[in-house]
């Protein structure tokens, strides 16, 4: 017996670990439970708080050979007494952010970046409304095309209103960029080892960036930020469905919501080879050709209190679209990159 433990336990130690974040934001390995000794002590004590925060901390692997971020804490971080990923900052949007009257303001947090063209403007990129200041979206949006200003409020971006049979939207909003804050890695090329049908490639990771508005956003139900990812929120989970959008990159006349099914980093590696911690990856939900809006969100939800609340849970980066059947996406993983908007927030 003991050495059919001996033997298991060795096998488990030969998978190749993957860098992760915990849900603390500390920088770990994701690794067999059996070869995390601080897991294995804890769960089995039964601690409902310790089981939670192992619920958080999974990262693949299989029923018998489960895989955990492997930090140095099994509880969360006391986060009255440490700022996680500058969470402190967006403390008064907890009860705003997420919210939605789906009448008309379905996704109030979708912004429309304009570009400018010599016959009319155009919006190829989209992004997400974090604070009453910024938006975010992919690095690609703001360096190799520069926008001009960013749109929220109504889906339509030409016609005066934006109406259903039942009830018209407020007066579009439309600000201008005071800055524009790039992943300092952006562009970094993450070199991955692809299937047998695949060969060796280069993915972009770090494909994310701010932007900071020239005025202050007044909410309301058509326009509110959405909600992120910060310590001790329910992380995207096998069986979960996210929910993207897309829109015409000349006029947005409407926007088209897709649904896509989580999948979780063993299944998506098997299909497109290794990925990177800051990585997350889905399928479509029906088969069909899929093309997104650049620097858009990726949404879950979660019941809150009764009600539903909305979460990015990544953004969309610019990647090459093939359109093959059930193609798998990769996007940038807002839990992983939490951290570094939090600091590069401002009032």
């Amino acid at each position: 017996m003991f050495l059919i433990t001996f033997s298991l336990l060795f096998i488990f130690a030969q998978v190749r670990a993957e860098d992760c974040i915990t849900p603390n934001n500390e920088s770990a390995q994701c690794v067999s439970l059996f070869d995390c000794p601080i897991f294995l002590r804890a769960i089995q004590t039964q601690d409902k708080a310790v089981l939670e925060f192992y619920s958080n901390s999974t990262c693949g692997g299989t029923a018998a050979n489960p895989k955990v971020c492997c930090g140095t804490s099994t509880t969360f971080a006391n986060q009255d007494s440490k700022v996680f990923g500058g969470a402190s900052k967006f403390s008064e949007y907890e009860t705003t952010c997420g919210i939605q009257n789906p009448a008309v303001s379905e996704f109030p947090w979708f912004a429309k970046l304009r570009y400018q063209h010599p016959i009319r403007p155009f919006y190829i990129c989209t992004g997400s409304l974090i604070t009453d200041k910024y938006v975010i979206t992919a690095g690609f949006c703001i360096v190799t095309i520069v926008p001009e200003a960013v749109r929220l409020g109504r889906y339509n971006a030409f016609d005066k209103t934006d109406c259903t049979e039942e009830e018209c939207n407020e007066e579009l909003q439309e600000y201008g960029i005071e800055a524009m804050i790039l992943h300092p890695n952006y562009g970094e090329q993450y070199i991955y080892n692809a299937t047998e049908t695949l060969p060796t490639k280069r993915r972009t990771i770090n494909d994310i960036g701010l932007i900071r508005l020239n005025a202050t956003v007044h909410f309301s139900d058509y326009i509110r930020p959405i909600c992120l990812p910060f310590t001790g929120n329910p992380k995207v989970a096998d069986g979960d469905e996210l929910i993207v959008l897309k829109s015409d990159q000349w006029d947005f006349n409407e926007k088209t919501k897709l649904v896509r099914q989580y999948l979780n980093r063993a299944d998506c590696e098997y299909r497109v080879g290794t990925t990177h911690a800051g990585h997350i990856c889905s399928l479509p939900a029906v088969e069909s050709c899929q093309v997104h809006n650049l620097g858009g969100p990726v949404m879950v939800s979660r019941k809150d209190k009764g009600s539903t609340k909305w979460y990015l849970a990544a953004v969309e980066p610019a990647q090459f679209i093939t359109c093959y059947k059930n193609e798998t996406r990769v996007y940038m993983d807002m839990r992983y990159y939490v951290d570094w908007i939090g600091k590069n927030i401002k009032p």
